[in-house]
C-alpha cells in the first residue's frame, strides 16, 4: 500500500456502509503499527501436492464463481 495513511481514495463511499472512513483509516494505522511485531517462522519449504491427491474438500458455487471470474484464475 502506497498512500499516506490518511489519504485512502474512494472512502468514505456514501453508498457503501461500513465504508466510514475512520472506520478503515483506524484498521489501517492499527495494522501498521502491529506489523513489525507479527515475524513469519522461518519454515522448510514445502514440497507441491500432486492435486490428484487433494480430496473432501468443498467449495462452495458462489465462492468458485467468484474466483473463476478473476483474470488471475481465468476468468
Amino acid at each position: 500500500m502506497t498512500e499516506a495513511v490518511d489519504e485512502l481514495p474512494g472512502f468514505p463511499d456514501p453508498d457503501v456502509p461500513g465504508t466510514e472512513q475512520s472506520t478503515l483509516l483506524e484498521l489501517v494505522r492499527d495494522c501498521r503499527r502491529m506489523a513489525p511485531q507479527w515475524t513469519a517462522p522461518h519454515a522448510a519449504a514445502h514440497a507441491p501436492v500432486a492435486p490428484s491427491s487433494i480430496h473432501g474438500t468443498k467449495v462452495p458455487q458462489a465462492s468458485s464463481d467468484v474466483v473463476a471470474e478473476m483474470p488471475e484464475y481465468g476468468g
